[in-house]
């Protein structure tokens, strides 16, 4: 878990995760997506690298990037937009999550 916070009832969670060869980032990555799938219904097309979701009051993000995989999970859609809209960099996204808390 790269980074969280909780504020009121707004919860906000980072993952990031390296892999040491592509095959263990595609074979992981493909998993989450399949989870995803049966656990919410989503239709998401094999290979896709970037996938959105808003399910009740769970709002989420996920991308893969060559051996990088990057999820953010929020309880509301402000708090993962103001994450999301910066996230080009690492720093980007550090400097978002320090301005919600």
């Amino acid at each position: 878990m790269y980074s969280d916070w909780r504020r009121d009832d707004r919860v906000l969670a980072h993952l990031e995760l390296i892999w040491d060869s592509a095959g263990e980032s595609e074979e992981f990555y493909e998993s989450y997506l399949e989870l995803l799938r049966k656990t919410t219904g989503l239709e998401i097309e094999p290979g896709q690298r970037r996938v959105r979701w808003t399910l009740d009051r769970d709002h989420g993000y996920a991308r893969m990037e060559g051996l990088g995989f990057t999820m953010v999970v929020a309880t509301d859609a402000g708090s993962l937009k103001k994450v999301l809209s910066p996230m080009s960099k690492p720093p980007a996204l550090s400097r978002s999550l320090s301005r919600l808390h």
